[in-house]
């Protein structure tokens, strides 16, 4: 019997079904995402934009919205959104109040902090808090204000018109042949490249304090690999000799827009110069930028994302710099420059987040609060009730970056 098979029909109601049933059971999924999330918390809303291929392959602003707070972290969209201040603040306001909750427990806002956000008139963050009709916690996100740092730094010394970096790519072509075990640490006086007097004194003030530190850090859970190697490339540059205790990644892939890349394939290259062709001025711009990688940014960086103790850690890294413009000039005068410009997210709100941090002495909080002395405060339980919703806030905007990810396979992945 001769079978008459209809391919041009049968491609129609494959498409169909396969396209209808997966769209009927994304929304099912969404529906009921969204109707059993009940906030009971305070929450601040993350927004992070990006562009990314749509399904004709044309790039389009998306821009993931999560909310977080106290064992919470929610994705609420990621919509298609033009890049002015006002339809980003608009279209955020929309889907928040699209959550049954949100609206009513939305306490602060962590956005990076382009105009297209901070605009005094139409930035986003000034829209929402207007649509919403209540104070918010303005929460500028950390990593954000270091990136600029760090990128301001480079650029000081590395330039490049196109989206390759010619040291990089030189390192990255050498690396096969690079013995990993064979690395120098920041004061091993090298070919071309040794420390100056006020860059030894420096080094030898920070450099055991840095080590317990960066050392206690690696019992936390990074967030990211990227942060992990940060951490460990700044520990074999201090000088860390246990093979055992650190491990150098291959060379991966770098954008000029991404300073952790940068820093991260600076602190390599310095590490083994002892077997790298490197001109003069690549050995003493890499010197300078990685001593005040490894001696003020790297914990700056790495106590961002604590938001009780935020304020105290942005007054860190301004005490930091400021004596590092006595080791280095050019580079601590640099880096002031750029944390000044972004001063003004340090709020009276955002001070008093502090009054639950460790990090604040006794001391220093009996002076604000009279009705029970501070060493008594961890047996009350308001106290403890507030300090576990502050140190839930986050003050720096990775799970939207963490949506962008998520958004990126999503587009490749169907």
């Amino acid at each position: 019997m001769e079978v008459i098979i209809d391919w041009d029909s049968l491609e129609k109601l494959k498409g169909f079904s396969l396209y209808g049933s997966r769209k009927a059971i994304r929304q099912s999924i969404g529906k009921t995402i969204k109707n059993t999330f009940l906030p009971n918390t305070p929450l601040v809303a993350h927004f992070d934009g990006k562009l990314l291929p749509d399904f004709d392959g044309v790039n389009i602003d998306r821009l993931p919205i999560v909310v977080s707070g106290k064992n919470v972290e929610k994705l609420i969209a990621i919509p298609k959104v033009g890049g002015t201040g006002i339809n980003i603040g608009t279209t955020i306001v929309q889907l928040l109040q699209n959550w049954e909750g949100v609206s009513n427990w939305l306490a602060g806002l962590c956005f990076d902090t382009p105009s297209s956000n901070t605009g005094i008139h139409t930035g986003a963050i000034t829209i929402i808090q207007k649509s919403f009709n209540k104070h918010l916690l303005f929460l500028a996100c950390r990593h954000y204000i270091l990136k600029i740092i760090g990128t301001a730094l480079f650029d000081l010394f590395f330039t490049s018109s196109g989206p390759q970096i010619a040291i990089f790519s030189k390192f990255k072509d050498q690396w096969l042949s690079i013995n990993q075990l064979k690395y120098a640490s920041i004061d091993k006086v090298t070919t071309g490249c040794s420390l100056t007097n006020d860059e030894n004194l420096w080094l030898k003030q920070n450099r055991v304090a840095m080590i317990y530190f960066l050392q206690d850090q690696l019992q936390n859970t990074q967030p990211r690999h990227g942060y992990l190697q940060l951490i460990r490339l700044s520990l074999i540059t201090l000088g860390v000799s246990d093979p055992t205790a650190v491990q150098v990644t291959p060379p991966g892939a770098y954008h000029r827009a991404r300073w952790m890349a940068k820093g991260i394939y600076c602190l390599k290259i310095f590490c083994f110069r002892e077997q790298l062709k490197l001109t003069a001025h690549e050995l003493q711009a890499l010197k300078r930028l990685c001593l005040f990688t490894v001696t003020v940014y790297v914990k700056a960086w790495s106590c961002a994302a604590n938001s009780c103790s935020a304020p105290y850690n942005d007054l860190y890294i301004l005490q930091a710099q400021k004596l590092f413009e006595k080791v280095d000039c050019k580079v601590g005068k640099e880096a002031m420059k750029k944390i000044k410009r972004n001063l003004w997210y340090q709020s009276k709100d955002l001070v008093e987040m502090t009054f639950v941090s460790d990090l604040v002495n006794v001391d220093e909080k009996s002076q604000n609060f009279l009705s029970f002395d501070p060493e008594v405060w961890p047996q009350l339980e308001d106290y403890n009730n507030a300090k576990e919703i502050v140190t839930a806030v986050r003050a720096v905007n990775d799970c939207a970056e963490r949506a962008v990810k998520l958004a990126s396979d999503f587009n490749t992945g169907i």
